[in-house]
């Protein structure tokens, strides 16, 4: 039998505040804290590093200060609970295309505290999903039901020495 040590989060006497901070500030995928009105709260190192900023620097610049002019509509409009492609700038003005996911963090009552924004720098990151403007590139694409479930797949699988017709109701975390 295999033995699994997990450890249960939901034990008071764990400093889970501590834990958070740690895993914030370490994680090697750049994060950051946004206010519901879009300003800095909070940014890891990853960000700062990407960004070309300090936390400090950071802190209070609005998003659109750090967002390619030409994609800052887009990106203000798609940032609450999305994901979008777009391009940052850094503070040498150098631009850095990056995916963008975003997710509002909610009170116990629905009140909007923060957004929580990671990023994926899409030039240093050879997993990154391919970038709008490469569709020349084969891309596996799906749909999945509420399950989990692939519902749609395309031809592109074939690639890969899979049918489409297979892989109809296979769990997308099986593949």
């Amino acid at each position: 039998s295999s033995r699994r040590s997990d450890i249960d989060l939901s034990d008071a006497a764990l400093p889970i505040g501590p834990i958070l901070e740690a895993a914030f500030r370490e994680a090697v995928t750049e994060m950051a804290l946004l206010t519901p009105e879009r300003l800095f709260l909070r940014a890891n190192d990853a960000m700062c590093r990407l960004l070309g900023r300090t936390e400090a620097e950071l802190i209070g610049m609005a998003v659109e200060d750090v967002v390619h002019p030409d994609d800052r509509e887009s990106v203000l409009a798609a940032l609450d609970d999305a994901r979008i492609w777009g391009r940052g700038l850094r503070a040498d003005g150098a631009a850095i295309p990056m995916l963008v996911a975003t997710t509002m963090l909610r009170g116990g009552t629905g009140e909007e505290l923060c957004f929580f924004a990671q990023v994926l720098d899409a030039e240093a990151s050879p997993s990154a999903p391919l970038p709008p403007g490469l569709e020349h590139q084969p891309v596996v694409d799906f749909s999945c039901d509420r399950e989990g479930n692939l519902v749609g797949v395309s031809p592109v699988v074939q690639l890969f020495g899979w049918n489409p017709e297979e892989l109809q109701s296979v769990v997308a975390l099986d593949l």
